[in-house]
């Protein structure tokens, strides 16, 4: 079974576009919601709560999980991945995996094209703080592609209020030192703000390419299932919990109207 972790929404464009190439999966997709915003937190507080998450994922049946989270990945997937988890009674049966590397392979495949241009990667403040993307593309000769830490900008889409999103994108791009005019691309590094893609495009005066991983990641995802059978499944079952018990009905409406999945978030009962 396949459980995705993320604190919230964000995640759930990775679940489309997993569905999409593997429709028979098992899934459990867990949204955190209690911990977030997830990217505003310490490095040690990120730790404990992702590898909580993923313990709650393993314990409801997953043998493989997928850190659908930019900040989860890039704060604790080496961690869970080479000290937790070899140390846990999970050890020889389970995997984590983190969602870095298909971002990555988007911008190295594209170097040729994208390397000299302007562009802006948008992360949260904790992403940022890691230095991951910043090591990461100048090691692939990209010159002009800054990180922009967003703070609050996840909390804001899980507000599902567009003239908020809009005006704390505002705020944001006012106080960075980019000038739009000069941007010519846009990467997003948290899969939250592929929900508020529209309101980032209007701030530019032309049009812009929006780069999201998400179908990337599912296809990394397949050739991985490919090599390890182990892990796959065949009972086509969606299960969707929350760790917020007051859960806004926004959840549900976005899984039934935007995303087509018939289901619903329950909330994930204490142990």
């Amino acid at each position: 079974m396949l459980g995705l972790y993320d604190s919230g929404i964000g995640g759930l464009t990775i679940l489309k576009e997993i569905l999409k190439l593997n429709p028979s999966l098992d899934i459990v997709y867990l949204a955190d919601n209690a911990n977030l915003p997830l990217g505003e937190k310490s490095l040690d507080e990120i730790q404990k709560i992702v590898q909580n998450g993923v313990e709650k994922l393993f314990e409801l049946g997953c043998n493989l999980v997928i850190l659908a989270c930019n900040t989860a990945t890039v704060n604790t997937i080496r961690y869970l991945q080479q000290v937790w988890l070899p140390e846990s009674k999970w050890a020889k049966t389970h995997q984590v995996l983190g969602i870095g590397q298909p971002l990555l392979e988007i911008l190295e495949n594209r170097k040729s094209e994208l390397a000299t241009k302007q562009g802006i990667i948008m992360a949260t403040p904790a992403t940022y703080k890691s230095g991951f993307y910043q090591s990461e593309v100048k090691q692939r000769s990209y010159t002009n592609l800054p990180v922009l830490p967003c703070l609050g900008l996840a909390s804001t889409i899980e507000e599902f209020n567009d003239l908020k999103i809009l005006e704390n994108l505002k705020s944001l791009f006012t106080q960075s030192k980019y000038k739009l005019s000069d941007v010519e691309f846009v990467v997003l590094a948290c899969t939250h703000y592929i929900w508020g893609q529209e309101q980032i495009k209007s701030m530019f005066n032309k049009e812009i390419e929006i780069i999201d991983s998400s179908h990337e990641i599912a296809l990394k995802l397949q050739k991985y299932l490919l090599k390890h059978p182990q892990f796959n499944s065949n009972s086509s079952t969606l299960n969707f919990y929350s760790t917020k018990s007051d859960l806004d009905y926004k959840y549900n409406e976005i899984l039934k109207i935007k995303l087509g999945f018939d289901g619903e978030f329950k909330p994930l009962k204490p142990k």
